[in-house]
C-alpha cells in the first residue's frame, strides 16, 4: 500500500507528469473545439446542412481509418516523435481552417486534419505506459483525463466566445494551433522510465 501510493506520488510531482497534462489538455482542447465547431463554420461558408455535416462525416471516417496505421506505427519507432509530428500537423492544419475561404479547403482539413488526430491517438495513450509504467497505468490515465476533460470543456467554449466577439472562429483556430506546436514541443521532453521515479 505503501509502496503504491509513494510510486502515483513520484509520477505527479515528475516533469514527465506536467508535460503529459499539458499535451492531453491541448489535444482534447483543439479536437472538441473542432469536433463542436467545424459544422457551424462549414454553414459559414456557405455549405448547405447536409454537406456541413458531411465536413464531420469525413474527418470521422478519416480518423477511424487512420487508427490502425498510428497504431502500428507506434509500434516501430519512438512514440515520442510520431506524436510530435502528428500534434505538429494538427497545429498547421487549424491554421489552415483558421484561413479556409472555399468549401475544398474545408473538406481538406477533414481528411488531414481526421488523419493525424486519429493517427495520434494510440501513440498519446500508449505513452503513458513508456512513461509511468504497467504497474499504475489505469490511476495514471485516470489523472490524467481530469486535464483532457478541462481541454474538452475550455475548446468549445473559447471558440464559441470568440465568434461571439469577433463574428469569426479564426482566433480561436489560432489559440488551438499554437497550444499544440507548444505540446508537440512537451512531447519531446518526455523522459522514458518504465515507472521509476
Amino acid at each position: 500500500s505503501k509502496k503504491i501510493a509513494f510510486s502515483i506520488t513520484g509520477a505527479i510531482k515528475s516533469p514527465n507528469f506536467a508535460y503529459l497534462n499539458f499535451v492531453w489538455f491541448w489535444f482534447s482542447f483543439c479536437l472538441y473545439m473542432v469536433i463542436t465547431h467545424i459544422v457551424p463554420r462549414a454553414q459559414d461558408m456557405g455549405l448547405d446542412p447536409m454537406r456541413a455535416a458531411g465536413v464531420m462525416s469525413i474527418l470521422t471516417a478519416a480518423s477511424a481509418v487512420s487508427r490502425v496505421g498510428g497504431g502500428m506505427a507506434a509500434d516501430l519507432v519512438d512514440k515520442r516523435k510520431l506524436l510530435a509530428a502528428l500534434m505538429a500537423t494538427m497545429a498547421l492544419s487549424m491554421v489552415w481552417l483558421a484561413s479556409a475561404d472555399q468549401s475544398w479547403k474545408i473538406y481538406l482539413f477533414a481528411i488531414l486534419f481526421g488523419m493525424v488526430f486519429g493517427g495520434g491517438d494510440p501513440s498519446l495513450i500508449a505513452v503513458v505506459t513508456d512513461v509511468f509504467g504497467n504497474a499504475k497505468v489505469g490511476t495514471m490515465m485516470g489523472i490524467l483525463m481530469i486535464s483532457w476533460g478541462f481541454g474538452s470543456a475550455a475548446g468549445p467554449y473559447l471558440a464559441g466566445f470568440v465568434f461571439d466577439y469577433t463574428g469569426s472562429y479564426g482566433w480561436a483556430f489560432i489559440i488551438a494551433g499554437g497550444g499544440l506546436l507548444l505540446s508537440a514541443c512537451a512531447i519531446l521532453k518526455l523522459k522514458i522510465t518504465d515507472g521509476r521515479f
